[in-house]
């Protein structure tokens, strides 16, 4: 085999003055496209390995892959690289028989020769591309390791970054949350103190008004005791087993107080009512109502410009609670007017 591809080299030239440039052997062309192909190849790995770590894990296996990848060419070019060596060596010792010559042409031929030199130019040329390749592979193996190391790096880094994190964030929120109850125990224990506040001034307030009520009724009784005019009318019990009494005052027949004594609170849905007295025969006029005596203020207090004028007497009966138009009950007390 060979013997025939020598001859078939040389059926491709012509031998002689116009014998012109001899392409290279097809095996050359194959292996100076092998090693530009992994050159280009090589050239893209390393250009692969320049991006940002954010995208290591991809790059990751991107490289795995060219690493098999130029492992697999690597060895290819050893196996072509062996077998252009072989076939260099064969054809150098072996003769050469040409169709149609009775003579054996030997292999010093200068055109074989040419050309062998060529394929043995081509075979340096290949393995210092496969040493180059080597280096290359080693590179990215080595690179490879680097990355996987960082990238471990990285990712223990941040592992312990998140653990800081969910530290930080857990121990923000207790403190969150234990502020929150403390601020919501403040503001409830603040309202409270509002509530009893708001609830000791309506207490107070009552209590102001209650004695400005005394006050005002306090000056009612002295204005009507200073007055010039001044008339008492007392007024004794009805009933024999009864110790009722009351004592009226008019003032300028205008004003009038009452005093009850010794008479019971009013039962219950029922209230005590005063009447005038006047003519006989003649209607009783209501003077207001009142439950039951009270200390040291009169039970009821009237103020109606000449409405007590020319009256003869006073009348308490026990009425329905609002009073009534006219007497219902029978009188617990009457008195007259003494001057």
């Amino acid at each position: 085999m060979l013997r025939d591809r020598v001859i078939n080299i040389g059926r491709q030239r012509k031998i002689g003055r116009n014998f012109g440039r001899l392409p290279l052997p097809p095996m050359a062309q194959t292996w100076l496209r092998v090693a530009a192909a992994v050159l280009v190849t090589a050239g893209a790995a390393s250009l692969s390995w320049n991006i940002g770590r954010f995208r290591i894990k991809q790059d990751l296996s991107t490289v795995q892959v060219r690493a098999e990848q130029q492992t697999a060419a690597v060895k290819k070019l050893e196996s072509e690289n062996n077998a252009l060596r072989n076939l260099v060596v064969a054809a150098r010792n072996a003769p050469a028989v040409f169709p149609g010559r009775e003579s054996i042409v030997s292999v010093q031929d200068p055109y074989i020769l040419r050309d062998l030199q060529k394929s043995k130019q081509t075979q340096v040329a290949v393995s210092a591309a496969l040493m180059d390749e080597r280096t290359r592979a080693a590179d990215l193996e080595k690179r490879l390791s680097q990355t996987t190391s960082l990238l471990a790096a990285a990712t223990r880094d941040r592992e312990e970054a998140d653990r800081k994190y969910r530290k930080a964030f857990d121990a923000a929120m207790l403190q969150k949350e234990g502020g929150s109850n403390q601020l919501s125990t403040e503001i409830t224990s603040y309202n409270t103190r509002v509530q009893n506040l708001e609830s000791q001034v309506g207490h107070y307030r009552g209590i102001i008004d209650s004695q400005n009520k005394k006050l005002e009724q306090h000056l009612q009784m002295v204005s009507l005791l200073q007055s010039h005019n001044l008339a008492v009318m007392q007024l004794h019990t009805t009933g024999a087993d009864s110790a009722a009494s009351g004592v009226a005052l008019i003032a300028d027949d205008s004003r009038l107080a009452f005093f009850p004594a010794n008479l019971p609170a009013a039962p219950a849905s029922r209230t005590y009512q005063l009447w005038i007295i006047r003519d006989k025969g003649s209607e009783m006029i209501s003077l207001g109502t009142f439950n039951g005596p009270l200390k040291d203020l009169p039970s009821l207090q009237f103020a109606g410009k000449g409405q007590l004028t020319g009256i003869r007497g006073l009348a308490v009966t026990e009425e329905p609670i609002g009073g009534s138009p006219a007497p219902t009950g029978h009188k617990l007390m009457v008195g007259t007017t003494t001057k």
